[in-house]
């Protein structure tokens, strides 16, 4: 059954690698994803224009710098789900009619009519056949269905999904017993957790996750870059390991265009979704000191906001998440700078936090700190403030243009002064 899909699927795919929010008139975009209809049933008519859809537009919008249709897992490792599982296939026509339907501003009455038979499935596998409710293809039905109604703003029902979704994951044993089952179910569901702003069961906090090789072969290029020691600068450990780890994947894997395949794609962005989750769910560093404990909490501030502000505006989006770290990170900032801070951690703390607030008035007050921080530090140059960022953690391909744009607001502000 799989071949008779994906053949024609791996070549609309090809042909929609633009992404476009409409189908191209193309013999490709006549031809029939599923001709011998071997997927679940569904009263809709427009199955196919949906799928379509689906695979055209919705599977490139969860995460940015999303590879070319061939090194895309979703549709290597969860589309395969979805062509097999009654209610997963429905909710992802859900998903797309709901798409379709804000895109040109029609009506919901797909949407919801699909909603309805989604929920009427859910609640006959619960009844009928318990032993399969926390199985790959259920997990990710309810966070499809939670994605929707966090794009509707009904937070109530976001709520109820969320709460089913964390007892599910603990059936599991933890969203790395799913990583195991399907890599790609876990950062979906990972991405669900991180939008809704909800706390992730503490059962993955007892285990670390297994080292890939890729990490291993690219430690010696790491190695070769002075980096500043997180430790020495009142980072606890736990929290300085995890950061070590998002280093290595900001400096060896700027794109898609770095990984060679579907499955080392989807193991970067795996390792990124666990090493992420990690930092959100450590509890906070047990210290007598309250430089240490104040310096790893704006670490974990600036590590969502550094990696989640170029999530937003994907679907689930994590602005809500971010935009609690942005003011997270200036209230453990304001216990730490002042007249003789010279911690050369705080340049990419208050750096990663300006960034994260563009057209917010915080950006005024992170720009303005980080001015006297690099007046204190005799900082001349982009070129110079850029070589300390370096030192911390630095993703060139999003970093670039962005850090740059601070300090040309540091430039417009000493003008003014």
């Amino acid at each position: 059954m799989v071949s008779f899909v994906f053949g024609p699927l791996s070549n609309l795919l090809e042909a929609y690698a633009s992404r476009s929010h409409s189908l191209a008139s193309s013999s490709i975009a006549e031809e029939r994803l599923d001709p011998f209809e071997t997927h679940p049933p569904s009263t809709e008519a427009d199955i196919d224009h949906l799928m379509k859809h689906y695979f055209s537009s919705l599977v490139f919008n969860m995460f940015p710098y999303y590879p070319t249709p061939g090194k895309n897992p979703q549709t290597e490792y969860y589309a395969p789900l979805i062509w097999t599982d009654p209610i997963l296939f429905n909710v992802t026509l859900q998903l797309s009619a709901f798409h379709l339907e804000k895109l040109y501003g029609r009506g919901n009455e797909q949407s919801t009519r699909l909603q309805a038979e989604s929920i009427r499935l859910l609640r006959e596998r619960v009844e009928n056949n318990p032993e399969t409710c926390a199985c790959d293809q259920t997990i990710s039905a309810v966070a499809g269905l939670t994605a929707i109604e966090h794009e509707k703003g009904n937070m109530r029902m976001v709520q109820m999904h969320m709460d089913g979704l964390k007892r599910m994951i603990i059936v599991r044993g933890g969203l790395n017993a799913i990583r195991e089952s399907n890599a790609m179910v876990a950062n979906i569901v990972f991405c669900m957790f991180i939008a809704a702003d909800e706390a992730f069961p503490t059962l993955d906090l007892e285990g670390q996750q297994e080292t890939p090789e890729w990490y291993l072969q690219s430690l010696p290029l790491v190695e070769q870059r002075e980096y500043l020691d997180l430790e020495n600068c009142g980072v606890a450990a736990e929290f300085a390991s995890v950061m070590k780890d998002v280093r290595l994947l900001a400096q060896c894997y700027q794109t898609a265009d770095d990984t060679d395949s579907a499955q080392h794609y989807l193991s970067v962005l795996s390792f990124l979704c666990s090493s992420m989750q990690r930092i959100v769910s450590l509890p906070p560093p047990q210290s007598e000191d309250m430089d240490v404990y104040h310096v790893t909490e704006a670490c974990r501030s600036a590590m969502v906001v550094h990696v989640f502000s170029q999530w937003c505006g994907h679907q689930p989006d994590p602005s809500i998440m971010v935009s609690a770290a942005q003011h997270n990170l200036k209230s453990h900032l304001k216990q730490l700078i002042g007249p003789g801070a010279n911690n050369p951690l705080f340049l990419w703390l208050l750096s990663a936090g300006a960034v994260a607030a563009i057209g917010a008035p915080e950006r005024a007050w992170f720009v303005g700190h980080l001015a006297a921080m690099v007046d204190d530090l005799g900082i001349q140059s982009w070129a110079e403030i850029r070589d300390h960022l370096k030192r911390i953690i630095w993703h060139e391909h999003q970093d670039e243009t962005s850090h740059k744009r601070v300090w040309e607001d540091l430039e417009a502000l000493e003008k003014q002064s």
